[in-house]
């Protein structure tokens, strides 16, 4: 598992709570491909482009064959009253590693995992990292009347990699 460093590993902002993920790489595909078997298990992007998804893939990896240095970013955001995860915003990311930029506004895309229901509800896209060390990762929401609000709003995290194999902490 890839540990998120600090504490509380999850971030409240407006009416917002949120934590990321650095997994395994992920399929994504466009949200009307949801049905097509050789999409089960991977995520439907349901704004955006999929041309804009960073190191896709052509088929789901097995979990015990994926490829080395390759991940699905993950920003959860859920609302704090409700539990429920917000839709419909824009959401960037830039990753740095020991003060250096590595990826810099990285849009992570509205993706749903059909299979896992309102659960599979995220902002997501694949990179290509070392998988060692610590990366800080700042996650970037746009303002909305989503988030509540008026200006856009920042969260830090670090992920440590040498914790663990991607899941979220």
């Amino acid at each position: 598992m890839v540990k998120v460093l600090g504490d509380p590993a999850v971030r409240e902002v407006g009416r917002l709570r949120v934590d990321v993920a650095a997994g395994p790489i992920a399929r994504m595909f466009a949200a009307e491909e949801w049905q097509r078997p050789e999409n089960a298990g991977g995520g439907a992007v349901f704004a955006g482009r999929v041309t804009k998804v960073v190191e896709n893939v052509e088929v789901e990896p097995d979990p015990a064959d994926r490829p080395l240095g390759l991940f699905n970013l993950d920003a959860h955001i859920h609302d704090t009253g409700s539990g429920y995860p917000v839709p419909y915003l824009r959401v960037r990311a830039d990753v740095t590693r020991d003060g250096a930029p590595v990826l810099t506004g990285l849009p992570l895309l509205p993706v749903a995992r059909p299979s896992k229901g309102a659960a599979g509800l995220h902002y997501g896209n694949n990179v290509a990292l070392d998988p060692h060390g610590v990366y800080q990762v700042m996650v970037q929401l746009a303002p909305s009347a989503l988030t509540g609000t008026e200006r856009p709003a920042l969260l830090e995290f670090a992920l440590d990699f040498d914790r663990g194999d991607g899941a979220r902490a």
